[in-house]
């Protein structure tokens, strides 16, 4: 399984209500090389699942990469697009493979 490395995506993409971050904007904790707060980080970041360290995909596609944090909530996926990107190499392939899953998909582009 991968690990976040030194991706914060997340930490611009996502709400975190226990902080007043909106989504779309960074989180002052996220550091260089992750969260500094991340031991003691918030239970809505704690629940963040993220579709990419979860299934184990290829570094083609991880979030800070390709410009999407991919988060399921229930049995629906949620594309956060970073607003600050244009290109969304994998994007199309991505929607594709969560419908074949049976997940609905939706888009957060920030606007």
């Amino acid at each position: 399984m991968p690990s976040c490395g030194g991706c914060t995506l997340c930490c611009k993409l996502c709400e975190v209500p226990e902080l007043n971050k909106p989504a779309g904007t960074p989180c002052e904790f996220a550091g260089e090389s992750g969260c500094t707060i991340y031991d003691s980080r918030p239970q809505s970041c704690r629940d963040m699942e993220c579709a990419w360290l979860q299934s184990g995909a290829n570094n083609a596609l991880r979030p800070d990469k390709c410009g999407v944090v991919w988060e399921r909530i229930g049995g629906t996926m949620y594309a956060n697009i970073d607003p600050d990107r244009n290109d969304y190499p994998h994007l199309k392939e991505q929607i594709i493979m969560f419908k074949r899953q049976g997940a609905e998909v939706r888009i957060n582009d920030g606007s």
